[in-house]
């Protein structure tokens, strides 16, 4: 558990190297106070996870340092619950010139673990990592995607009670950001409270049940991450510098772009088999506001909640048909289904240029089922072949053949 308790950050700016000695020498201040968080208050359960949102110097670095123990506040009090694992800058707590295996036992010594207890996961460390043979280089030779895939592996491989992340994630692979979300998942599953910092405000609205929106160190919102992401959103898109709560309060209620119909072209007679021709027809408004190029998300989800496939107009490059002054509509079509048996529904998703930001969110759309006569099993029917294989040799015929030179 969380509770930071009317937290402030108040840092002191000097104009000059030398203005803190003429201060200490002369006895009269010459910095300047700058407030990085002003009276920030919440509380986090246990195994809830937590975003935090706001733009560039916000704040919400100085507030996850504060929670992480390595800054303190200059007012107020923060309490927490149990181990505390923090990824807040990449790097911080690794020797460059030691290899990554030598700085898990290095960093994990720092964290406060025992050598043994280190030796006892380091394999498991390194598999999950991905880093292989890599680990026995030096750390100073790494990318930024490698220190982001050593710094996390070891944070959460000792499973702690509090997990503090702080933008590292958006420097890793697609696929090492969907494991790590896997993991904090699977932890979170098991009691620990998890803290996000994203821009990534799909993650956050789609991962983290509750959300802080910071403003110049300020909370301007707080409450459920669909509802805070959406205000932050459209204050992002108006452009605007100052903040003020009576527009905040229009803006909320105000979209820029919505989906209006999802159709699915649904069989004649009975359910979907697997194997058919599935299409799914968009349509969706986007006013002048909106600034970039719209694009269309599609998720295929199982409706137990496992989300089966993803796709986007944005990540696929395929351009939006304009059928009139913002109006937009796209047909996504599967050929050949390979859905197995099962209830199924769309998620549809109007999205930014860099297909990271969500402006509207249809849920649930056109269920629909599939049969399938065959005996297979799991979620997809896989193309295939089999064969006979490659016929291997008696341990006699290899041991003639070796005596023989072959």
């Amino acid at each position: 558990m969380i509770r930071a308790l009317q937290v402030s950050k108040v840092y002191r700016s000097y104009p000059g190297p030398f203005a803190l000695l003429r201060e200490i020498s002369s006895g009269r201040p010459s910095h300047r106070p700058f407030t990085a968080l002003e009276s920030v208050s919440f509380q986090v359960r246990r195994g809830e996870s937590f975003g935090i949102v706001g733009n560039n110097g916000a704040g919400k670095s100085t507030l996850l340092k504060i929670l992480a123990g390595t800054c303190a506040p200059t007012r107020g009090e923060v309490q927490l619950q149990g181990r505390v694992a923090a990824l807040l800058e990449l790097g911080v707590g690794f020797d460059p010139e030691f290899t990554g295996r030598r700085n898990l036992y290095f960093g994990g010594t720092l964290a406060g673990f025992s050598r043994d207890e280190i030796a006892r996961r380091e394999s498991e460390i390194i598999e999950f990592s991905g880093l292989g043979d890599e680990i026995d280089r030096p750390v100073k030779t790494y990318s930024a995607g490698m220190m982001l895939r050593l710094a996390f592996s070891l944070a959460t491989s000792f499973e702690p009670d509090v997990l503090i992340v702080d933008e590292v994630l958006a420097v890793g692979d697609g696929e090492f950001q969907s494991r790590c979300l896997d993991r904090i998942q699977g932890l979170r599953d098991r009691g620990c409270t998890a803290v996000l910092c994203s821009h990534a405000l799909h993650q956050i609205e789609a991962f983290c049940s509750r959300a802080l929106w910071l403003h110049r160190g300020r909370a301007q919102a707080m409450g459920s991450s669909r509802e805070v992401v959406g205000r932050y959103r459209d204050f992002c898109q108006a452009g605007s510098r100052e903040w003020d709560p009576v527009q905040a309060q229009e803006a909320g209620s105000r979209k820029i772009c919505w989906i209006e119909d999802v159709k699915l072209e649904r069989p004649r007679t009975g359910p979907f088999r697997t194997g058919d021709s599935l299409k799914l027809d968009v349509s969706a408004r986007f006013l002048p506001e909106f600034h970039g190029t719209p694009g269309l998300g599609v998720a295929v989800v199982r409706d137990d909640g496992v989300v089966v496939y993803v796709t986007s107009t944005i990540f696929d490059g395929v351009p939006l048909q304009e059928a009139g002054p913002g109006e937009y509509h796209a047909r996504v079509a599967f050929p050949r289904m390979a859905l197995l048996e099962g209830r199924y529904y769309f998620n549809v998703v109007a999205t930014d240029t860099a297909g990271l930001q969500s402006y509207d969110l249809a849920e649930k759309k056109e269920p629909f089922s599939v049969t399938h006569s065959g005996s297979d099993s799991g979620l997809l029917r896989l193309a295939l072949e089999w064969g006979q294989g490659e016929k291997r040799g008696t341990r006699k015929e290899g041991r003639e053949k070796r005596r023989s030179g072959e």
